[in-house]
């Protein structure tokens, strides 16, 4: 199932970004610069390939532990950015994120990286 591998390594890459974007967050003191804009780009785009996988591993009958967290944990993302928002935490002028937000990120990235390099595997040894 090279789709699955695919959309695996793909995956470990958007996870990767995730860790790298979360540190890069922590050594600025939760300021946000051009490349956490970029990395939530690309992360955005993310949901919607995560979406054609759902339907495509569906079809497939491959697991969806992965796509799934990964929808999951945006629309938690973004209701936690919409409460920050709302409560003044965050502002439009200068986004500055919680310590607890940027770890929580930081948690998802590892996390991610180390299910799609299992699945992977798995779909390496049965292809």
């Amino acid at each position: 199932m090279k789709i699955v591998k695919a959309y695996a390594l793909g995956s470990c890459v958007v996870g990767a970004l995730e860790v790298l974007d979360s540190s890069v967050a922590l050594l600025h003191r939760g300021f946000v610069d051009t490349f956490n804009w970029v990395v939530s780009g690309i992360e955005f785009l993310w949901v919607f390939i995560s979406i054609a996988a759902i339907v495509v591993f569906l079809r497939h009958k491959a697991p969806l532990l992965s796509p799934i967290s990964f929808l999951v944990y945006n629309v938690l993302g973004w209701i936690t950015g919409a409460v920050l928002f709302s409560t003044g935490a965050i502002t439009t002028s200068s986004v500055s994120l919680p310590d607890w937000v940027l770890w929580m990120a930081l948690g998802f990235g590892i996390y991610y990286v180390i299910v799609n390099l299992l699945l992977s595997k798995r779909f390496n040894e049965v292809s």
